[in-house]
């Protein structure tokens, strides 16, 4: 009986985690979605970046210009 126990209330956590993580991202999505695109493009113009440092431009101005 009590392995039974057990294994349900292991059910109910899992499924208590699944609901919240769910929910946390449905309403957080105002906040994630940005969030992944600035990353996206953070990373996808940093060899831009570089370069342009490479030609001697200062960090501030290469960042701009990206």
């Amino acid at each position: 009986m009590e392995e039974k126990s057990h294994s349900l209330s292991q059910f109910a956590h899992g499924l208590i985690a699944f609901s919240l993580t769910y929910f946390i991202l449905w309403y957080g999505s105002f906040i994630f979605i940005p969030l992944t695109w600035g990353i996206f493009f953070a990373f996808a113009l940093f060899p831009v970046a570089n370069w342009f440092e490479e030609k001697r431009f200062p960090r501030g101005m290469s960042i701009l210009l990206t």
